[in-house]
C-alpha cells in the first residue's frame, strides 16, 4: 500500500531538508563533539569511580547534552520556519494554496520535530555508553528519550509561536534563543537538580541533586497515589497546558485579523483551568489536609494563569466580524460556539466565570480537607484566598472591557491593564509605607492597605492565630465586595458603549449595502447603448 502525505507543507519541508548539504554535515559535528564530550567525562571519571558510578555520571552527562540540544537547537530550527517564509516572500503563495492556518502549523511542527528527531536519533550511538559500564538500566535510558521527546514538543512550540508573531528572521532569533537559554537553565537547576532533593525525600531510591532523575523515578520509585500525582498527572498535566498554549497562539497568529482568532485560546484556557483545579486538588484531598497550603498555592495558579489569559485576549475585537458572522451561518454554529468566538465581553464573561468556578472549588477542597483539623484556621484562609482572587479578577475582567471600550489613545488595552493591576497591587501599600503604619501585619491601621490583593496574606495571618482580628477580616471582606462591584459597573459601562459602537458600524454597512443595492439596480435599468436604434 502506497504510503500517503497528509500534509503538504510536511512533505514540502522534508523534500527541502533532504536537498540541504548541510544537514548532514551539521548532524555529523553535533555527533562528533557529544561523543568526545561524553568519553571524555567517562575517562575523567573512571580513574577514581567503580563502572556502575561512572555508568551513572556518563548517564547524567548525555541527557543534560541532550536536553541542551532539545532546549537550544529545537526552539531557534523552529523559530526560524513560518518568518522564514514571509522573508522569502512565500508565504502569499503558501496562503493561496487555501491551507488553513491549523494545516500550515501541522505541517511546520512536524517538520520541526522531525528536525529534532534527526539530532536525537544521531546522539542515539553515544546514549548506549553508559551501558559499557554499567549502574543504569535499558528501561531508564528508554524512558529519558521519551522526556526528551515531551520537552522536545514544548520548546518546539514555543519557537513557532514566537516566529508566528515575528517580523524578520532576526527578530525571531532574538527573541527566542535568550527565552530558551534562561528558561532551560532554569529548568534544569529548578527542576532538576531542587525537584531531585525533594524525589529523594518522597522517595529513598531516587538520588538526590542528580539533574536528570525523573527517568529514574519513573523505573525505581514505589508505586502508588504518590506516584500518580506527582510523577504522571503533574508533568502530563504542565506539558499539555504549554504545549496548547504554544499551539492556539502559533494559529491565532497565523489567521487573518478578521477570522475567529480567539475560539482556539478560549478552549485552550477552559481546559487549563481543568487540568489546574484537578492537580491542586489531589495534594491536599489525597494527604487529609496535612499539606493544606497546596489548596491556597492552587488558587494562586489559577490566579496567575486566568491573568495570563486575561492579557492575551484583552486585544480582543469588540464583537465578530462580518466573516465570522458569515462563517458561523454556513457552518450553523450553536450557543457555544458563538459564545466563545470574538468579542472581549465574552471573553471577560468567560475568563471570569471559569476562573471563580475553579476557585470556588478549590475553596470546597480545602474546606472539606481541613475543617476538623484541631489547629488554626486552615479552612477560612483557604476560603478568603479563593474569594479575594475572585472578586478581584472580576474587576480586571471589568476593567478590560472598559479599556477595550475606550477610543485610540496612547496605551493599548493591555498597557491600561498592566498600569491599573500595579497600581491595585502597589498603590495601597505605597500609601501604608508612606504613612508610617507597617509597624505589623495585624496593626489597627493596617486597613489602609486592604485594596492591594497582597492583603489577602494579613487575613491568612489573622485566621492562624488562636484569635483572629474581626477588623483585619472586616477591611478584606470589604475590599474584595468593593472589587467585585467596581469591576462589574466597569464592564456593564464598556459593554453598553462598545454595543453602541457595533450598532453604529452595522448601520454603516448596511447604509453602503443599500446604496450599492440601487446602483447596481439603477445600472441595470439603463438601457444597453448597443440596442438603441441607429
Amino acid at each position: 500500500m502506497k504510503l500517503r502525505v497528509e500534509n503538504p507543507v510536511l512533505l514540502r519541508e522534508m523534500r527541502q531538508a533532504a536537498r540541504l548539504t548541510r544537514t548532514p554535515v551539521t548532524l555529523s559535528i553535533v555527533t562528533i563533539i557529544s561523543g568526545l564530550l561524553v568519553c571524555a567525562i567517562g575517562g575523567a571519571a573512571s580513574t577514581e569511580a567503580p563502572p556502575a558510578e561512572v555508568g551513572t555520571i556518563l548517564y547524567q552527562a548525555f541527557f543534560s547534552l541532550a536536553f541542551a540540544v532539545v532546549a537550544w537547537i529545537g526552539p531557534g530550527v523552529a523559530a526560524l520556519t513560518i518568518v522564514g517564509e514571509r522573508a522569502g516572500r512565500t508565504w502569499e503563495p503558501l496562503v493561496l494554496t487555501g491551507l488553513s492556518p491549523r494545516a500550515v502549523a501541522r505541517g511546520k511542527f512536524l517538520a520541526s520535530m522531525s528536525y529534532v528527531g534527526l539530532y536525537l536519533a544521531t546522539l542515539a550511538p553515544v546514549g548506549a555508553l553508559p551501558f559499557l559500564f554499567g549502574g543504569v538500566t535499558a528501561t531508564e535510558v528508554l524512558l529519558g528519550y521519551a522526556l526528551l521527546a515531551v520537552f522536545a514538543v514544548i520548546a518546539v512550540g514555543f519557537g513557532l509561536a514566537v516566529s508566528s508573531g515575528a517580523a524578520t528572521p532576526a527578530m525571531a532569533l532574538l527573541v527566542t534563543l535568550p527565552l530558551s537559554v534562561a528558561g532551560s537553565l532554569v529548568t534544569y537547576f529548578g527542576l532538576g537538580v531542587g525537584g531531585s532533593v525533594l524525589a529523594h525525600e518522597v522517595w529513598s531510591s531516587v538520588p538526590g541533586g542528580t539533574p536528570v532523575w525523573l527517568p529514574t523515578a519513573y523505573a525505581r520509585a514505589d508505586w502508588g497515589a504518590t506516584y500518580v500525582m506527582y510523577l504522571v498527572a503533574l508533568p502530563l498535566g504542565v506539558a499539555t497546558v504549554l504545549a496548547g498554549f504554544f499551539r492556539e497562539v502559533t494559529i491565532a497568529n497565523l489567521s487573518d485579523p478578521s477570522d475567529d482568532r480567539s475560539t482556539g485560546l478560549k478552549r485552550w484556557f477552559v481546559s487549563a483551568c481543568l487540568v489546574s483545579t484537578a492537580l491542586g486538588a489531589l495534594p491536599p484531598w489525597l494527604s487529609r489536609g496535612k499539606t493544606w497550603p497546596a489548596a491556597m498555592l492552587a488558587q494562586g495558579g489559577i490566579a496567575l494563569l486566568a491573568t495570563f489569559a486575561l492579557f492575551v485576549l484583552s486585544s480582543d475585537p469588540p464583537g465578530p466580524s462580518r466573516r465570522v458572522l458569515a462563517s458561523w451561518q454556513k457552518d450553523g454554529a450553536g450557543a457555544l460556539g458563538r459564545f466563545l468566538g470574538p468579542g472581549i465581553a465574552r471573553t471577560a464573561v468567560l475568563l471570569a466565570a471559569a476562573t471563580v468556578s475553579s476557585e470556588l472549588a478549590l475553596m470546597l477542597v480545602g474546606w472539606a480537607t481541613t475543617h476538623t483539623m484541631p489547629s488554626g484556621h486552615h479552612a477560612e484562609s483557604a476560603v478568603a484566598f479563593g474569594a479575594y482572587a475572585s472578586c478581584f479578577f472580576i474587576f480586571l475582567g471589568g476593567f478590560a472591557i472598559f479599556a477595550r471600550s475606550l477610543p485610540e489613545s496612547r496605551l493599548p488595552p493591555r498597557g491600561l491593564l498592566a498600569l491599573v493591576l500595579f497600581a491595585a497591587v502597589a498603590g495601597p501599600l505605597f500609601v501604608l509605607a508612606i504613612a508610617g503604619l507597617t509597624t505589623s501585619w495585624i496593626d489597627r491601621s493596617f486597613w489602609i492597605a486592604a485594596p492591594s490583593p497582597l492583603y489577602v496574606f494579613a487575613m491568612i495571618e489573622s485566621f492562624e492565630t488562636l484569635t483572629p482580628k474581626p477588623n483585619v477580616v472586616f477591611a478584606g471582606t470589604a475590599a474584595m465586595i468593593g472589587w467585585a462591584a467596581l469591576g462589574a459597573v466597569l464592564g456593564a459601562i464598556g459593554n453598553r458603549r462598545l454595543e453602541r459602537h457595533q450598532t453604529t458600524v452595522r448601520e454603516a454597512w448596511q447604509r453602503l449595502e443599500a446604496r450599492l443595492r440601487a446602483e447596481d439596480e439603477a445600472a441595470g435599468a439603463m438601457p444597453d447603448a448597443r440596442t438603441l436604434p441607429p
